[in-house]
């Protein structure tokens, strides 16, 4: 057979055949498709530990702010001086009365979360955006209600109790966004904007991280971890609503 003519099998100047090169453009697709993946999920892991990095420094802020305030956490809800409101005056905000002891206002964003409402603080020291790249931040992050407003002595178990979760902040009641999570797994209902803030966000690879009022942050899998000493509702969710009891 002559196969002088055959453009199949004809070579470039390179050296190879056009069946040579699919052969090698459809190699590297296949590795591609395995590799991309991975890479993906490499890239998540860096976020997510640029997200345990900004919940510990939220938690030394925390700490510092307790230091100075009779070893009581923040009150969200009824404490503050009018300008650390919001624009429609019914809660305080963690990230306000955190701002001093904040060294950067981008550690209220999780590199993962895109999804969440720019925060939006008059009058306040924190910057309602980002002084890198301009662009609005979002605060990725919420404090369980029924740590709010504690002193530390009222925590018997720092080690296994939460003091802030990943979770996405939507306009909440009358279009102020809310910074209280009402339970540590996912809502037992589907949620829509207005109800996401209510439960935390297991937006790395599955997975959410957990900052505890000792210090230590630790992932956990979603969508419904289990919490030593949290009791649970109906659907085995561990609650921490403001009157919720806390671990012992």
């Amino acid at each position: 057979m002559n196969t002088e003519h055959d453009p199949a099998s004809r070579r470039t100047d390179g050296g190879f055949t056009l069946i040579e090169l699919l052969v090698v453009i459809a190699v590297i697709a296949i590795l591609a498709a395995f590799l991309f993946p991975v890479f993906a999920q490499a890239r998540e892991k860096a976020r997510q530990a640029a997200c345990v990095s900004n919940m510990r420094q939220i938690g030394q802020a925390f700490m510092q702010y307790a230091q100075d305030n009779d070893q009581r956490l923040p009150d969200q809800v009824s404490g503050g001086t009018p300008k650390d409101m919001v624009a429609t005056a019914l809660i305080t905000d963690w990230e306000t009365h955190l701002a001093p002891y904040l060294k950067s206002a981008g550690v209220v964003r999780c590199p993962s979360d895109a999804t969440s409402e720019p925060v939006n603080i008059p009058g306040t020291s924190l910057p309602i955006r980002a002084p890198d790249t301009g662009l609005p931040l979002l605060n990725s992050y919420a404090v369980p209600a029924n740590v709010q407003a504690k002193s530390l002595a009222q925590i018997p178990a720092s080690a296994l109790t939460v003091l802030l979760v990943e979770n996405q902040q939507y306009p909440g009641f009358m279009g102020s966004p809310e910074w209280l999570a009402l339970q540590l797994g996912e809502p037992d209902f589907p949620p829509d904007e207005g109800e996401a803030w209510l439960g935390p966000d297991f937006r790395h690879n599955g997975m959410g991280n957990y900052l505890f009022v000792d210090g230590h942050v630790q992932a956990f899998h979603g969508p419904n971890p289990h919490f030593p000493g949290y009791q649970t509702n109906e659907y085995g969710v561990a609650r921490c609503d403001l009157l919720d009891p806390l671990p012992q």
